[in-house]
């Protein structure tokens, strides 16, 4: 029952942000994977110390990459495409919307560059 009321939010609230005579062709979730890491032998008390760093660098590479590109970007993102436009959402663990991060003209996105330059 939980998942359905959420997915009925996220309808609705994609709704909300379609123009007049803009039909939605597809909502679904986007995942920028963490950098593969390196192995390395630590302490065991030192793990949830070394997950929260290089959980706040992940977090802050893909702002960066998305600020370079000029692209709305978040980890979890949930996405609505149009015939014209991406309309992003920040998402949660549960894939529930979040922060409404922006757009994106699909014309665009061949312009895009994911070099990291």
């Amino acid at each position: 029952m939980a998942e359905n009321s959420a997915w009925k939010h996220t309808q609705a609230t994609v709704t909300a942000r379609l123009e007049q005579e803009e039909p939605l062709k597809a909502i679904f979730s986007a995942f920028v994977p963490a950098p593969a890491e390196a192995s390395a032998l630590m302490p065991v008390g030192l793990l949830p110390l070394s997950w929260a760093v290089s959980h706040a660098m992940w977090q802050a590479s893909v702002r960066k990459f998305g600020r370079a590109a000029g692209v709305p970007m978040a980890r979890r993102m949930t996405m609505a495409a149009t015939s014209r436009r991406l309309i992003i959402w920040k998402a949660d663990r549960r894939w529930r919307l979040r922060e409404f991060l922006g757009e994106l003209p699909l014309g665009r996105i061949g312009d895009i560059d994911v070099s990291g330059s």
